[in-house]
């Protein structure tokens, strides 16, 4: 189908004519053209199952009850500015090639790109070069951000951003393979989180995991693989954690873990493999866990 007739559906209708409080639904379809439905307004949810979108999709400063893109493949996908009153949903194998940017976005319930793959590649619509497979500076969330899970693993082949985030509950990465070599795999300095950060169960990052100045509940990096650029593994210098950080199993090669000047409840390295460690004018005052280390393989 041609993107023109969505467009047409999302505008003001003709006198008598509406859009039916389910919304829209398009299942299995091809759709030509680029999809541009920056600034428009609708008050009904919108949703794209198994489709494939062969030119790049707007929503810039849109605003739209629920957002769905369950098993598609698109290019670009700009959001910046978007403001969703409940879900956003980006699942079951969503692919994109090219930038998926929700900078300054808005979302009243959940984010979730699980079981989705990200590869980074120029846009077309605005002429950017972010170097962004998922881009999410600046987006608050109101419920969780579930980036990948144990149960639906999800890739993503560029800089994952979050710089200046907010999510009003946790930002899970669990299982995920984020893939920047040589820069940030993920950017998220000044990351906040109500909840618990966790890179768990076999999460891996090939690039620097960057997470200066954030603020948590807990840090959870249980099992995990942290290659670096040579210089950096992980770093969240700085950052407040009110309850413990947690990296047991986890190994760390190609860079320092960085945790210089964080204030945490306690913090606990059994059984890792570094190659680096700094914790210099750490705050921990209940307990440093440290047994079994080794260096990385």
């Amino acid at each position: 189908i041609q993107s023109a007739l969505i467009e047409w559906l999302c505008s003001p209708l003709p006198e008598g004519c509406s859009v039916d409080s389910k919304g829209i639904h398009v299942y299995g379809a091809k759709i030509y053209g680029v999809l541009n439905l920056g600034y428009a307004r609708l008050q009904f949810p919108l949703t794209f199952h198994r489709c494939c979108f062969d030119e790049d999709v707007s929503f810039k400063n849109a605003k739209v009850l629920t957002l769905v893109f369950r098993g598609c493949w698109t290019r670009t996908l700009l959001a910046d500015g978007v403001d969703v009153a409940n879900n956003v949903i980006l699942t079951e194998g969503f692919h994109s090639d090219g930038e998926v940017l929700f900078r300054d976005a808005s979302v009243g319930g959940s984010f979730r790109t699980d079981g989705a793959c990200f590869e980074y590649a120029p846009a077309a619509i605005h002429g950017a070069k972010t170097g962004n497979a998922l881009g999410c500076d600046r987006m608050k969330v109101n419920g969780t951000m579930f980036l990948s899970t144990s149960k639906s693993p999800s890739t993503f082949k560029g800089e994952v951003g979050l710089a200046g985030a907010f999510s009003g509950s946790n930002v899970e990465c669990d299982s995920g393979a984020f893939e920047n070599d040589g820069e940030f795999a993920i950017r998220a300095d000044r990351l906040t989180a109500v909840g618990t950060i966790s890179f768990r169960n076999g999460f891996s990052a090939k690039g620097v995991v960057h997470l200066p100045n954030s603020k948590m509940q807990a840090l959870d990096c249980t099992s995990s693989k942290f290659r670096g650029d040579g210089n950096t593994g992980f770093n969240a210098e700085g950052a407040t954690i009110v309850g413990p950080v947690v990296f047991d199993q986890s190994e760390a090669s190609g860079g320092t873990i960085r945790l210089r000047g964080i204030d945490a409840g306690d913090v606990s390295f059994n059984s890792c493999k570094l190659s680096s460690l700094d914790l210099r004018h750490t705050r921990i005052p209940r307990a440093l866990r440290w047994q079994s280390i080794k260096g990385p393989s």
